[in-house]
Formats: structure tokens, sequence, C-alpha cells
């Protein structure tokens, strides 16, 4: 999918243990605060100082916080299932039952996936070395693509996997019509940066990245010296591609990451790489014509491609494609394959300890078979009551923002007109989609090694996304799992999608206190509401096209308030010397901003309609409406994934997602007693609340 889709959180789980899942309803905590610390000064750490000290993170884990314990509880709900469809599968006449069984148990043999070892793989490795010129590579990659190894380009990753795969979307000049995206990829470090940057952590980085695609060859069947060989070379390559690769912060810049092109002109750049032959490998050769209107961006990027298949020697593509084919298979190629997996994921997020066997096996049957457990978990774990309450509370801030932008006084009548538009034709969905994907063309082999049914369905998402390219677009598509503890904004769709796995304790319950509901769920739902009108957001009219409708003046506006956003996250620090990066967190900081104004002004909204003077621990119900919304941002992380995420995440991390926006308004300060010259207190010169 287009990388501008935006979801609340990022929750890097390189591993994950189904440890215990804490509070089964949303609440203030009181063991949690840390009321030596004056709310004043730091109130992420009065609200989760308590917490912060005794919190610990598992060995198998790189973070550990109330997302991971709403990420655990829906992975219980959703083992549970498995566990009981694997049970059944031998008899289960539901073919959806069948197939997650037989994936499930599967998995779950690790005897058998020791025993196997490589020889599930050793057909691709074997196709893989019949490459003897540069004319095999675009139908090599076209299949291999299929499989989603992510190599040499083209490959946009999905939130249900985080995996590799080619991708058919609606065109953002265009909302109503689908066309096909390309993109930089094929690279295995998390970003460009990795590859650049000169300090001594990303150099020793590198060096372990190198070591490890080598021992990955040597695992793959490569000779010591040559893998060794191969390695550098490898790195090199990737090197190459990154340097001309766009960074995180470009990313979140539609008019970079969107080039709309047409195949002939795009051969241009890659003169010896045969387009044709690619589309025909993916089965897509008589919907994208030379002359059919792609995306292929950044265009230095493509051009970077096609020197590399001019320049480098088909020996090395060979070596190359065997280690991101063993890549994305490495999970499944039994103990040796699972602990070199583990050791790269150890290099980037400092895990001691590999992710439990049935964590991955749950995970990827939700990433590969989403819509048919999602079903079953909406069944079990969301029902209509709670639709229902998140709906209404979804119409509040809705009509809160509307409020906000029809009174905004910085907006010219025009500018001001069609920002409304867009609140008045926005779609949100709730819980689940209402049509579900249909599965019924799988059919899984229980005596086939799991990594087949891996391929089979990896293949069956790639058809059915390359299909709608022969297809209006369809804006009741959902990108995630209903079982996703996340939520995420479309522009192109100018709709917001709210998985049911978000609607559960910590952040939401049906016997909550509305401080705390408004608060947690609140800011989650006013944060994607202002999304749309984020710097990137703000570029797409009501249909879901890239247009500029401001009156240039408002912009001008707009871009002097956010560069005054730009400036405050940039003051952050993360880690040891390592500040925030304002730009690249940008759009999450305004929706962070605006999201929490939306959440309190419906908070408001919800009190003048049911009066309460009830008080908690001495806090008063505006106090715990802050105390419940900076506890649902408790977080703990390990310094190598705090670093990663600064150079990876659009987010910023998660203390200063509680006192960058919160210092950002004054009714916060108003709520405390706070006064000017008190930390949680920016001076109006510094602070800039948009929406």
């Amino acid at each position: 999918m287009p990388s501008h889709r935006r979801s609340l959180v990022s929750l890097f789980i390189l591993a994950t243990p189904l440890c215990a899942v804490g509070a089964q309803r949303a609440e203030v905590t009181r063991s949690y605060l840390d009321t030596t610390c004056a709310p004043c000064k730091d109130f992420y750490t009065f609200a989760n100082g308590g917490w912060q000290k005794s919190a610990q993170i598992p060995e198998s884990r790189s973070s550990t916080g109330a997302g991971l314990e709403a990420y655990d509880r829906a992975n219980q709900v959703l083992k549970e299932i498995l566990v009981k469809a694997a049970a059944a599968a031998g008899t289960a006449t539901d073919l959806a039952t069948r197939n997650l069984g037989v994936f499930y148990a599967s998995c779950m043999d690790s005897v058998r996936a020791d025993n196997e070892g490589l020889a599930p793989i050793k057909g691709e490795l074997d196709y893989i070395d019949k490459i003897q010129s540069r004319a095999d590579l675009p139908r090599a990659l076209a299949h291999l693509h299929l499989k989603w190894v992510d190599a040499a380009f083209g490959t946009i990753a999905s939130f249900a996997s985080g995996r590799a795969r080619v991708w058919a979307y609606a065109d953002m000049k265009n909302s109503t019509r689908n066309i096909l995206w390309l993109a930089q990829g094929g690279m295995g470090l998390p970003e460009p940066g990795y590859y650049t940057r000169d300090d001594s952590s990303s150099r020793a980085l590198r060096n372990g990245y190198r070591e490890h695609i080598a021992r990955m060859l040597v695992l793959s069947g490569t000779p010591a010296g040559q893998a060794a060989t191969d390695a550098a070379a490898i790195l090199a390559m990737e090197t190459r591609l990154a340097k001309v690769s766009l960074s995180t912060e470009d990313q979140s810049e539609p008019t970079k990451f969107y080039d709309a092109t047409t195949p002939k002109a795009l051969g241009a750049l890659t003169p010896s790489f045969n387009w044709t032959e690619y589309f025909k490998g993916l089965g897509i050769d008589a919907q994208v014509t030379p002359d059919a209107r792609i995306s292929a961006a950044p265009a230095a990027y493509f051009k970077a491609f096609g020197a590399e298949v001019d320049q480098t020697p088909v020996v090395a593509w060979r070596a190359y494609l065997r280690w991101r084919l063993m890549s994305s298979a490495a999970r499944t190629l039994g103990r040796a394959g699972e602990a070199e997996n583990f050791k790269l994921a150890s290099l980037l997020s400092g895990v001691t300890k590999p992710t439990p066997r049935s964590e991955y096996c749950t995970t990827s049957a939700d990433a590969l078979m989403g819509m048919a457990i999602g079903k079953i978990y909406v069944a079990q774990a969301f029902p209509p009551p709670a639709k229902k309450r998140i709906e209404a509370l979804v119409a509040d801030l809705r009509a809160v923002l509307r409020e906000r932008i029809a009174k905004n006084d910085w907006m010219t009548p025009s500018t001001r007109k069609a920002a409304l538009a867009k609140v008045d034709t926005l779609r949100v969905e709730v819980g689940y989609p209402a049509a579900w994907v249909d599965y019924s063309a799988v059919q899984l082999a229980a005596e086939k090694p799991f990594l087949e049914s891996v391929w089979v369905l990896r293949t069956f998402n790639d058809r059915l996304q390359l299909g709608k390219l022969s297809r209006p677009v369809d804006r009741g598509e959902w990108e995630m799992s209903p079982a996703t503890v996340n939520a995420y904004e479309n522009p192109q769709f100018n709709a917001l999608y709210f998985p049911a796995a978000i609607l559960q304790p910590p952040f939401f319950s049906m016997d909550a206190d509305d401080a705390v509901n408004y608060g947690a769920t609140g800011m989650v739902i006013g944060h994607e509401l202002t999304h749309f009108f984020d710097d990137q957001g703000r570029q797409f009219d009501e249909r879901g096209n890239l247009r500029d409708w401001w009156q240039p003046e408002d912009a001008k506006r707009y871009q002097e308030r956010a560069a005054i956003v730009v400036k405050q996250y940039d003051s952050y620090l993360a880690i040891d010397t390592l500040h925030l990066k304002g730009k690249q967190t940008l759009n999450e900081n305004i929706a962070d901003i605006g999201g929490l104004t939306i959440a309190y002004f419906a908070y408001q909204r919800a009190l003048a309609a049911h009066p309460t003077s009830k008080t908690l621990f001495g806090y008063t119900p505006v106090q715990q409406f802050f105390i419940g919304t900076a506890q649902s941002w408790r977080q703990k992380l390990r310094p190598q994934e705090a670093r990663r995420r600064v150079f990876t995440d659009g987010h910023s991390l998660d203390y200063w997602r509680v006192n960058g926006p919160f210092s950002s308004i004054p009714e916060f300060g108003a709520a405390f007693g706070c006064k000017a010259g008190d930390a949680m207190v920016r001076p109006p010169e510094s602070r800039a609340r948009l929406w």
C-alpha cells in the first residue's frame, strides 16, 4: 500500500510473548502514579512513574506498555481460536476453519521444521541458480515478489505483516481508479540512513548485518569464503540503492512518493529491464500496458536500479536474490533459520530471547488470513453494544472538530468551506468491514511443508490486490485485520478505520468512566480525525484527490504554525544525545496535539450533558481525563529500539506523545493549576494548536 497511509501507533514487535495482559477495564490506575513528581513539571512521569519503575521488559520483547498489553490480549484470543481450529482441522466442514487449523498446526510443528531444514526452499534456490542473464531478471523478480520476497524494487509494506508485496491502489490524482504502485525496496535494514550514517554505532551495526548476510548465505549452501565475498557485495549494492532512496521524512510527503508515469517512460530509466516481462510474470500485462498510468517513485531510485541491472554481474544478482529469499523465509526453516533470524532481530532491537513459536504462528495467521480469523475474533470480543458506543464517541469528536474548524480564526472563508466539506463527507468505519474477504479459493494441504502454506497465502493476497486493476476503487476495503491493535486514516478514501482490537482495555471498556474512554480512546479518534488536516492530509480534498484547495495566505499561515511544532519537537531529547526529528514526526505530532484537543472538548460536552462531581483519589473528572490519557501511552523501550524508532518512525516516542501535546494546550495547565514558567506550560509564542 502507498506509504501515506498513517496508523496511530508503531508496534514494532520483533518478539512478544503472551504474558499477563494487565487490567481488564480501561481505568485510571493509582499505582501507576508517581506523586513525588509534580504534574506541572513532567506529566508523563507523574502519571506513569510508578509503573515505569516497576515495569520489566521481557527478554523476548523490545518494549512493553499499554499498547502491547492490548496486543497480548488480542493475540490470546487469536491463539485460542487457532488452537481450536487446529484440533478440528481434520473434520471441519467450514473451509476457513480448516485452513486456519492446518496453517497453525503446521506452523507449530517445530520437529517437522527441523527435520525438513532447507528442503522446502530448495526449489526456489535452484530457480535462482538458473538465472543466466539480465534478461531473466524481470520474470525472476515477479516470481519472487509474489512470494513477498522483498528484492530490488516495487514492493510496498503492508500494515498487517510488515512484509513486502506488490500493490494496486487508488490513484492520488483520481481516487476513483486503481493503478499499480512501484516503490523503492529490497533492502534488509530498516531505513536508508542505516546504510549511510557514519557514527560508531551505525558502523558496528552494518558490520553485524554484513556478517548476518554471510551466515544466511552459508545456510543456503554457499561456501563460507564465497559467502563473505557475496555479503560485502550485497551490502555495497544495498548501500548504493539506499543513497537514492527516500528518507523516512520524505516518505511522508505525497508529492515525493507519488510519481505518475507509464511503463514506457519508466523503461527509459531502466533500459536493460523489460517491464512487460515483469508484468507478465505478475499476470497483469493486459492491465498494465506500456502506456498505462502507474506510480513509480522516486525516479532516482529506479534510475539507480537500472544501473545495477546494467553493471552488476548476474552471479552477484543470484547471490543477492538468494539472500533476500532466505531472509523472507528464515523463520520457517527450522532451528538454524530461526536462530539466524533472531540474531538480526537482536541486533536491531536489543531483544535477548526469541519470540515464542505460538506468538509467531498467531501473528502469521492474522497477517495472511486476517479477515478469516478476524471475523471469528469480532464475534467473540466485540459485541454490538461496544460498536454502538464507539460510534457515539466518534460522532461527538467529529462534531467538535467541525465546530472548531467553523470557528477557526486564521482561515479564509473559502478554505474553511472546503475543510468543512472534508469533515462532512468523512466516512468512519468501526470494528470490522461490511464485507469479508472470501478465502474459498485457498485450500491448504496439511501434508505440505509450512512454507508452502505461507507462499500459497502470500500469492493469494497479491493476486487479490492486483485484481483491483480491473475493478473500480472499493472504498469499503480495509487494510488492517479487525484483530489489529491500531487505527489508521486513508486520505484517498476520506475515511477512518478503527479495528475492534484497539477498542479494548486498556484503551476502552463499556464500564469505564467517560474520563478514560474520552481520554484514551477519544485521543485515538481525535488523532485520526486530525490527520485529515495535518501537513500531509490537508493536501487531499473531500473526494480523496491530491489537490491544492487552500488559499495561498491560509497555506502560509498553516506552515508558520507547523514550523513551530517542528521546532518544539526538535528540542526534545529521545535518548543519550539523540533528539527527536521534528520534521519527520510533524504529521503525527500535529495529530497528537489536535487529537488531545478534540478529545478534551468532546469530554466537556459529555460532562455538560451528564454533570458529575465524582472524584477519584482526590482528582477531579477533568484531571482524570488527562491522567487516563497519559496512562494509555505508558511505554518502556530498550535503548536499541528507542534509537531505531527515532530514525524510522513517523511518531514521537510515547513520553513525548504525552508531554508534547499536554504542554501545548492551556486547558491542561488550567486543570492542574500550572503557571507560566512551569515545564508543562509552553509560552504562547512557542505553542501551536492548529485545530
